[in-house]
This record gives C-alpha cells, structure tokens and sequence, in this order.
C-alpha cells in the first residue's frame, strides 16, 4: 500500500519531499566522497594562489616597520620687523610665493634717513677734526725744531759771550793793575819832584844855586804831577773797563740764562708735538666711533624694508598699510622651501631601526605615488618628553602607555621632482622602513 505524501513511512525511513518521486527518494543521497575531493581541489588552488601574497605579507611583516603616525614637515619662519617703524607698503598677498632676498614690507624711512644725515654729519665733522690734529702736529714738530735749532745756537752764543767778556775782565783787570802801577811811580816820581823843588828853592833863596836849576825843579815839579794826573786818569779808564767788563759777563750770563729758557721752550714745543700726536690717535678714535655709528644709523635704515631669508611661500600675513609694528611682532609666515617626514613609531619598533635604512613614503594627497626616502635620525626621547607637561610616573596610579619616538626621514635627491609646489607641512603620510 501506497503511502501519501507526508504520511509516515517504515521505521528509518523519511517521506518523500512533495514533488520528488518516492522511488528516487528511496535510493538515498548521493555519495559525498566527490565533493570533498571537489573542495580539497579549490582549497589547493586558493593556497596556491595565495602563497605569494602571504608570503610577501609574511615577508614585509618581518622586514618592515609601518605607521601612519605620521606628517610631512618643513621650515616655518616667522617674519618680524627689527625696528620699530609705520608701514608704508605691503609687497606680497597671501600663499605668495616669495624667493630669498625679495622685499616683502616697507617702513617709514624718514627718521631713519635723518639720523643717517647726522651721522654722516658728524663722521664729516670727525674726520676734518683728525685732519686738522695731523696738520698740528706736523706745523708744531717743524716749529718745534726751528725753536730747538735756535735755542742751541742762542745758547751757544751766550756761552761764547760770557768766554769773551770773562776775556775782556781779565784784560781790564791786567790793563787796571797796570794803569795802577803807572799811577803808583807816577806818584814816587811827584814826591820826589816836590823834594827835590822844596829843596832847589831853599838853595836858591841861599844863592847857593843858580835860578836855572830851580826852573829846572819846577818844571819836573810840573811834569811829574802831570803824570800822577794822567796816571789818576788812566786808573779811572781801565776801572771803567773793568765795570763794563763785568756787566758784559752779566749781560752773557743773562744771555745764556735767556737762551737756556728758549731751549726749555722748545723742549715744551716738544712735549706739544706729543701731545698733539695724541688728541690726533683721539680723533681718529672718534673718526671710528663716528663711522660705527654711520654704519649703524644705514644699517637701521636697511632694516626699514624687510626682505625674506629665504625662498618659500607666505602664509598667516597679518599687517596692511598703515600698521604700527614693534620690533619682534610677527608680521607674516614664511614656509621655506623643502621638507621632510617626522614619523612617530612605537617604542617597540625601533629595536632595529637605523639611520640610513631606506623608507617607502606615501602621501594621503597622492595615493598613487611612492617618494623613495631614508631614515636620517631618531629622537634622543619620546614625544612625551617634549610635551609641556612631561609625565611624571612616579606620582598618581600608573598605566603604561607605549610611548612613541620621533624619526626624522629625508627624502632622496629628485624624489620630490615635479611635486614641490604641492607638498605642504602638516599632510598626513605612511612610512615604510626597511629594517632588514
């Protein structure tokens, strides 16, 4: 007997599924030894297929060290003035790209511009005064000579003066003592004359004599006291000698004393020449300090345009025309041309991280392309350390934290080429270090 669809049949048997014929239904299900060995077969050809990939996956593990943890850098100068000044004109706009030495800001000049005037003014003023000290030394040292010169010969003369009016005392001393001898036997001869008239008169008076002979007597009366007259005179001329005499050497003393003080005079001439030699070192003392402070007043007057250090792009432009700056105000940014990868690795990466070590770079703005870079140095400490508020482990409950360190990555020479003008610090970016 048949058994309905959904009826029950013999013990260990199953109904057949609506529409399935019994008879099929009662041979069984087919036998699953092919499709173990159907799916052994793909399984195989997968592990095949995907040997390489997990070997290559295997392999890059091993030999590679990856993080995202990481931006591109470059050089941000902030641009400030060093005086203090208004602004004139502003040369450069935003995100401008500017090349080194290019004017980017200009201050008033005018107080600057006077105070390089004076300056020059008294650097002038200076150098004519150094001028006019050479010039006094070479008139006092020519006139100091001159003084020396005649002071010597005055001198000279003078000493020769007193040798020639000692001379003449001595001469008129001797004529003197002559002339005072003469005076002493003219007298011996006048007594002798008076005697002899005294006597030749009593004789006459007697007769005894004729009165020739007492004319005789008065005439050598006569003559002898002529004589002591003469001789009288002749004393006085040679004392009168002598007194002159004696005021020469005074006045050759006075002479040489005169000449002596002219010789003092030129040796304070002298001591002059020394001193003007030094207020004209003074001078071009001052020639120097006044060139400094010329160069000072043109070097402030350059500092009136601001240039840029280097070349790069302006960014952050925060003054216009008309704005009061100080020195050191930040007036723009300057991002230098240039840069480099700053990835921040776990502790546990960089047991075999070394410089030199190449690194495969992608940058999140260019997904295609791969810049060739190398490792050029690691951090001496964590990022943490240069926080600024550093932990401080030893206080409070402590959860370790794996720290990351930074490591600076160059790019290769020409990696960058064609991309310069579009790279900008702070894009994100995925290193790949070769550790093996």
């Amino acid at each position: 007997m048949s058994q309905r669809p959904g009826e029950s049949g013999p013990p260990g048997t199953v109904g057949a599924p609506p529409g399935l014929p019994e008879a099929a239904y009662a041979q069984g299900p087919p036998p699953r030894n092919g499709r173990k060995w159907i799916f052994g077969v793909v399984l195989l050809a997968a592990l095949i297929a995907a040997a390489p990939f997990g070997w290559r996956f295997y392999r890059e593990y091993v030999t590679t060290e990856v993080t995202d943890n990481c931006t591109l850098q470059g050089d941000v100068v902030y641009i400030s003035s060093r005086i203090a000044g208004t602004v004139t004109s502003v040369d450069v706009e935003d995100n401008a790209r500017v090349s080194a030495g290019q004017a980017l800001v200009h201050l008033d000049p005018t107080d600057f511009e006077i105070a390089l005037a004076q300056s020059e003014a008294g650097l002038e003023y200076s150098r004519r005064q150094s001028e006019t000290a050479k010039t006094s030394i070479g008139y006092s040292a020519a006139q100091s000579g001159a003084l020396t010169t005649q002071a010597q010969g005055t001198v000279s003369l003078a000493s020769t003066a007193i040798s020639i009016a000692q001379a003449g005392v001595d001469t008129a001393q001797s004529s003197l003592q002559a002339s005072q001898a003469k005076l002493a036997q003219a007298k011996a001869q006048f007594e002798q004359a008076e005697r002899d008239l005294a006597r030749n008169r009593q004789l006459a008076a007697a007769g005894v004599i004729p009165n020739a002979r007492l004319d005789q007597a008065e005439t050598a009366y006569k003559v002898a006291k002529a004589a002591v007259d003469s001789a009288v005179q002749d004393v006085a001329v040679q004392q009168a000698k002598l007194d002159q005499a004696k005021l020469g050497i005074k006045s050759a003393e006075a002479q040489l004393r005169q000449s002596q003080g002219s010789a003092q005079a030129a040796q304070a001439s002298t001591q002059q020449t020394a001193v003007q030699q030094k207020q004209y070192d003074a001078a071009l003392a001052q020639v120097g300090v006044a060139e400094q402070a010329a160069a000072a007043a043109r070097q402030q007057l350059a500092y009136t345009t601001v240039v840029a250090p280097s070349a790069g792009r302006v960014g952050e432009r925060a003054v216009e025309v008309g704005t009061r700056v100080a020195p050191g105000q930040p007036l723009m940014a300057l991002v230098q041309d240039g840069a480099w990868v700053v990835a921040n690795f776990k502790e546990t990466q960089i047991q075999r991280m070394r410089p030199g070590m190449s690194v495969a770079v992608r940058i999140d703005t260019f997904p295609g392309k791969v810049f060739s870079a190398h490792v050029d140095s690691l951090s001496p400490a964590s990022g943490a350390m240069f926080a600024l508020l550093p932990p401080e482990n030893a206080t409070g409950n402590y959860t370790k934290v794996v720290q990351r360190i930074p490591v600076k990555i160059v790019f290769e020479p020409g990696a960058l080429a064609g991309f310069e003008d579009l790279l900008r610090p702070g894009m994100s970016v995925i290193v790949r270090v070769k550790v093996s």
